[in-house]
């Protein structure tokens, strides 16, 4: 999207000519504050120079030890404060030369900026965050302000609701390496970031305002300072993907293919069975035990793709199962098939029946098998 506002701003030399006005007119105040930032600096070095002389002469007519001490301990720490008014002194004088350096380059400007938009989408991701790092000071974003003016039956909802995907954007532009250009970048990569950047000169101000209503679908709309609409590449979309429901097997299928393995003498026994399929003895024979249950319970249990549903009718649950009789296996089924049915029907009524405000109540299967 930044990539994007660039490239856009670059075909519009008014957009750009206000943005270099407004900076021009904004440098004026700096420098007259930066002028004033070099006078304070130039008096505090004075006190501090007149108070380093007045301890040193004290110092020097031999007073008292405790004094003499005391005197030394103090200049030390005038010492220091002078070193630090040096330093912000010789930064506020080069900021301030910078500033004074001339007018700005605004057609290199607009060549720069055009450039940047038409080179940045054919770099591979690292380069080009490295480019956006060294031109892009800072990005701010934060939610537009609402409209006072609504149009005639809108909902105050739904109008509230599309303000609310209006961005205010703002990105700021380093004017140094603006006005340099690519060219003369890897000439000035020798150069340190931190010597780059400790002056702080002002630079250029892109603000925007960014409707991400259609975001989903790819697309953002410029709604100011001009209006376009761009489409988003796939990579940094953030279009969700459908949630897939998680598909389950249950023991069920374990039980019949290890009867099977057993029946046809793949295996000679549980124990090699359970050494096999790398499960404890027990947790063998457990499985093993659903192999009694009736067939059409059987073959229920096979087809179970739900999860919810495969914990309802848990292996646990169907080994004790198949320690009953036949009939009592078919009653005891049945009886738990229609809680769980009860239970899908409750979580459905739930799910559409209640609104904004109510409360629902979990609902979970019984655990009774009769």
């Amino acid at each position: 999207m930044v990539i994007a506002l660039i490239g856009e701003a670059s075909k519009h030399p008014t957009l750009i000519g206000e943005m270099v006005e407004v900076s021009r007119r904004m440098r004026v105040g700096d420098r007259d504050a930066l002028r004033r930032e070099v006078d304070r600096i130039k008096e505090a070095l004075t006190v501090v120079d007149k108070k380093l002389r007045n301890c040193a002469e004290a110092v020097a007519n031999d007073g008292a030890d405790a004094l003499r001490e005391a005197l030394i301990r103090r200049a030390a720490d005038l010492r220091d404060e002078r070193q630090r008014l040096l330093v912000d002194q010789e930064r506020a004088r080069q900021a301030l030369v910078a500033s004074e350096a001339g007018a700005l380059e605004e057609r290199r400007i607009r060549d720069n900026l055009e450039r940047l938009g038409q080179v940045l989408p054919n770099l591979p991701a690292a380069e080009r965050k490295e480019l956006i790092r060294l031109f892009v000071e800072r990005v701010d974003v934060r939610g537009a302000k609402p409209s006072t003016r609504r149009k005639p039956q809108e909902d105050p909802a739904m109008a509230s609701a599309a303000a609310s995907r209006v961005m205010e954007i703002n990105i700021k532009l380093h004017l140094a390496e603006l006005v340099r250009g690519m060219e003369e970048r890897a000439a000035a990569q020798s150069e340190s970031a931190a010597t780059r950047r400790a002056i702080s000169i002002r630079g250029l101000d892109l603000g925007a305002r960014v409707d991400f209503s259609n975001a989903q679908r790819g697309e953002i709309t410029i709604v100011a300072p001009v209006r376009q609409t761009l489409r988003l590449e796939s990579r940094v979309r953030t279009v969700p993907q459908p949630k897939t429901l998680k598909v389950v097997e249950h023991a069920i299928v374990r039980a019949q293919k290890w009867q099977a393995m057993l029946e046809t003498g793949v295996v000679p026994h549980r124990l090699a069975l359970a050494k096999r399929v790398g499960c404890t003895p027990g947790a063998v024979t457990k499985i093993l035990r659903m192999s009694r249950l009736v067939p059409e319970i059987q073959e229920y249990l096979a087809s179970i793709k739900n999860e919810n549903e495969a914990w309802h009718f848990s292996a646990k649950r169907m080994a004790q199962l198949a320690s009953m009789e036949p009939e009592f296996q078919r009653a005891a089924f049945a009886k738990l098939r229609k809680e769980y049915s009860q239970f899908v029907q409750q979580t459905q009524g739930i799910a559409v029946g209640f609104g904004p405000g109510k409360q629902s109540t979990k609902v979970t299967p019984k655990s009774s098998i009769g």
